[in-house]
């Protein structure tokens, strides 16, 4: 157990050299270590005033000048953890913000524990316990729309709609509670009450599930599939979007036997993109399983584009990138335009049955085409993304493993009402839905739960 009545101190920016570093103190004493750490010019009082930035120097033990810094006191309950916090602005380097954390501890702070100071803001009420994760996720965010998310989920994006599902339940508890205890003096739930409401909040909680399942798509890219026949040019695409040499590329066919991946930005537009085995036929054991990954990821993909040798005629392999792609109105290139053009636009386009715009004949050995390439591809992904409204959310595993363990306690609790079982058994899965709930804001919450998420955190945050 962490004993939250010490001051704890870290480094709340990252190590190494740099123009600036913050060593960042909390608790009850640390304004305390602050006078004693910090020297200011005489001529102000030994009193600091909160929220304000002074000029000073830190000096170590045999009062020797460590460094001049800027540092800032702030009051409980006015601060991110909602105690006392002190924070120095030091500069960055190796070892000098180190000997200012020493120093700390010397005066009789702590070493925070990864996640402490998010943890006591938790603990003080500062954060619910997803509002604590969505600074983790913000620190950990890899696009825009990632970091957009979790901004949301920081001002309460998840926590508010978790809380409003909590409250429906509360009510139908407390309705149920008072028909036991007080039978016929307060109005009976009729078992179509019960499941009426019960229906609602599992609506709800799968209508959060999915809008989390977008919040996925947003934040981590939309899952772009390379797709066609061996030789067409899917790693030439692959390594050209990427910028760099990441797939092998040769005159042989069938080069890339596995699923390759990688996540990039185009035209500001975040995916994840996935280089595939090449479509054909073939009793190789290991191209089969590769040539099945294909599959899969075409599937899978938000986005897929077929690449195919436009230097050769139609032929019937091309047939099952048809069907594997039908309803998904890919994005489709014919490659190799500077050895002549065999299959035109036109005519690829009546195959796959694709709008105007979705052919483009093209050759990857040009760079030329590739400002074009991308400009359509990044269309077609800002289509993908458009989709999703204003109500997507981020979910993490831990959340969302709670929401459906509350789904599933519902479902238990319909089948209990159309079965007439007792009030009180089915105020068991009332609960256990409830405590599920309670896990996502931290209402009910173990210490196992806590330790683990704050945990993932770094120092100093």
């Amino acid at each position: 157990m962490l004993n939250l009545s010490e001051v704890i101190v870290a480094i709340a920016t990252p190590r190494g050299e740099g123009g600036v570093a913050i060593v960042r103190l909390s608790g009850s004493g640390c304004d305390t270590i602050l006078r004693a750490l910090v020297e200011r010019p005489r001529h102000l009082s030994d009193s600091w005033q909160p929220r304000h930035m002074y000029l000073g120097r830190v000096l170590d033990a045999q009062k020797a000048v460590l460094d001049e810094v800027l540092a800032v006191f702030m009051t409980a309950p006015h601060s991110y953890t909602g105690e006392n916090v002190a924070e120095i602005h030091c500069h960055g380097g190796l070892l000098l913000p180190s000997l200012i954390v020493d120093r700390c501890v010397e005066l009789g702070a702590r070493l925070a524990e990864p996640g402490e100071f998010t943890l006591r803001a938790f603990l003080n009420g500062k954060l619910d316990l997803a509002q604590a994760e969505a600074v983790l996720g913000l620190i950990q965010a890899s696009s825009a729309a990632a970091v957009r998310l979790q901004a949301q989920g920081l001002e309460g994006a998840l926590s508010q709609r978790v809380k409003r599902l909590r409250s429906r339940l509360l009510n139908l508890i407390a309705r149920l509670e008072a028909e036991i205890d007080f039978g016929e003096e307060v109005d009976s739930v009729s078992a179509e009450e019960q499941t009426a409401e019960a229906d609602g909040v599992s609506r709800d909680i799968y209508l959060l599930l999915s809008d989390a399942r977008s919040g996925d798509v947003l934040a981590q890219g939309v899952n772009v599939a390379l797709s066609g026949p061996p030789n067409a040019g899917k790693s030439t695409l692959w390594n050209k979007l990427l910028g760099e040499e990441r797939a092998l590329v040769t005159p042989i066919p069938g080069t890339t036997r596995d699923r390759l991946e990688a996540s990039c930005t185009v035209n500001g537009c975040y995916l994840h993109l996935i280089d595939t085995a090449g479509l054909h036929q073939s009793a190789d054991y290991v191209e089969q399983l590769g040539m099945q990954r294909t599959r899969e990821a075409i599937e899978k993909a938000e986005l897929n584009v077929v690449i195919l040798d436009g230097s050769s005629a139609w032929n019937r392999e091309n047939e099952e990138l048809v069907s594997l792609t039908a309803g998904t109105d890919p994005l489709i290139l014919l490659n190799k335009r500077d050895l002549g053009v065999k299959l035109s636009e036109s005519e690829a386009a009546v195959h796959f049955g694709a709008a105007a715009g979705s052919v483009l004949s093209v050759s990857l050995l040009d760079d030329s085409d590739l400002p074009l390439i991308k400009q359509r591809l990044a269309e077609r992904i800002r289509a993908v993304t458009d989709k999703y409204g204003e109500g997507v959310v981020s979910v993490n595993q831990r959340q969302m493993q709670a929401l459906n363990r509350a789904g599933d306690a519902l479902q238990s609790y319909r089948q209990g009402v159309a079965l007439a079982m007792p009030s009180d058994c089915l105020l068991s899965d009332l609960h256990r839905a409830l405590g599920c709930l309670g896990e996502v804001t931290g209402e009910n919450v173990s210490e196992d739960i806590l330790d683990r998420v704050f945990s993932a955190f770094c120092l100093g945050k």
